[in-house]
């Protein structure tokens, strides 16, 4: 499981991108986003983690979460 430092640096990243969605007028990316650092938030906040979540498709994850020791 992700220790809380990485967990709230996900959360940063999410708000980052949901505020580039807007920018760029992607309301319906921004809104899809925003619900995931919802659930992240609450994650953060409750005693259980994200690796138990109850709908894992809303987990923000990021190209460094997914790739190998090599970065591919």
């Amino acid at each position: 499981m992700a220790n809380r430092l990485k967990q709230i640096k996900r959360i940063k990243q999410g708000a980052q991108l949901a505020q580039t969605h807007i920018i760029e007028s992607n309301w319906e990316g921004a809104a899809i986003v925003q619900q995931a650092v919802i659930e992240q938030l609450i994650a953060l906040i409750e005693p259980h983690g994200l690796n138990n979540a109850s709908d894992p498709d809303v987990i923000i994850t990021f190209k460094e979460d997914c790739s190998d020791v090599n970065g591919t």
